[in-house]
């Protein structure tokens, strides 16, 4: 995923499960190991938002409801993902 971050730039979230080939839930799941390690950034503070929140209090996929109540933010809200690049010195 951090190739794929590297060679294509910024991408948003459903343009990083393409291009991946992977389940949202893996790349969620590689996302969060990657920001947590400081090795990915966003233009947002949603994507960070919904990878701290449990996913069943998540807002759903399109095309699935839920009952109970979910927050308003989900992944797709996250703004692009893009691979950090620490200052040239």
């Amino acid at each position: 995923m951090l190739d794929c971050l590297r060679g294509s730039g910024a991408l948003f979230f459903d343009e990083l499960v393409d291009a991946t080939g992977l389940l949202r839930a893996q790349v969620e799941e590689a996302l969060g190991e990657l920001v947590a390690l400081g090795l990915v950034t966003s233009d947002s503070f949603g994507g960070l938002r919904a990878l701290l929140v449990p996913l069943r209090r998540r807002k759903p996929f399109a095309g699935v409801a839920r009952r109970r109540r979910v927050l308003t933010f989900g992944m797709e809200d996250a703004g692009t993902l893009g691979a950090y690049a620490p200052a040239r010195r």
